[in-house]
């Protein structure tokens, strides 16, 4: 919602969250969590809400 109001267009992130993997690419959590970013950008934001798809800090998801 926050690049929408400043006009960013989401699939602008693509080549970030990219670049970012390849850095994390010891750290499984995080990519973990850069693929669901990826997922939302492609999907949209109510496409991957499923029952235990959280990985917000502090959800209690244990990953």
């Amino acid at each position: 919602m926050l690049l929408a109001t400043r006009g960013v267009p989401a699939h602008s992130l693509h080549p970030t969250l990219d670049a970012l993997a390849a850095q994390l690419k010891d750290f499984p959590r995080a990519r973990r969590i850069i693929g669901h970013a990826r997922r939302i950008l492609d999907t949209g934001p109510g496409a991957d809400s499923g029952p235990g798809s959280d990985t917000s800090p502090g959800t209690g998801s244990s990953a």
